[in-house]
């Protein structure tokens, strides 16, 4: 193993251990989560201060565009509902599936 892995895998041990004990009492505001830099997934997240751990993250409905944390969303199931939509509610969710389709665009059905 070369100096560069051995140094990768104990600063990542190290910092998993440091998440593992931090209370997350400090969190950072909400900010733009990117997959990749300048790819940005639409989606907030909160980080701890301290150990930089991802804590809460968060989104808009696909249909009221009203904001809903990941512990509450309902996402779309790739059938009647793209994957990449998320929901506040089912109400939300079955008024997006009663929209019509963009024109060009066609049912799977």
């Amino acid at each position: 193993m070369s100096s560069y892995e051995e140094l990768r895998k104990e600063f990542e041990r190290k910092v998993k251990k440091l998440q593992e004990q931090c209370n997350h009492e400090k969190l950072s505001n909400w900010i733009p989560y990117q997959s990749a830099s300048g790819h940005y997934t639409g989606r907030e997240v909160k980080s701890c201060k301290r150990c930089n751990l991802i804590v809460n993250e968060r989104t808009k409905c696909s249909l009221c565009k009203s904001y809903v944390e990941k512990k509450d969303w309902i996402k779309g199931d790739g059938d009647k509902v793209s994957f990449g939509t998320y929901f506040c509610s089912e109400a939300c969710l079955i008024e997006y599936i009663k929209l019509p389709l963009p024109e060009g665009v066609k049912s799977k059905d």
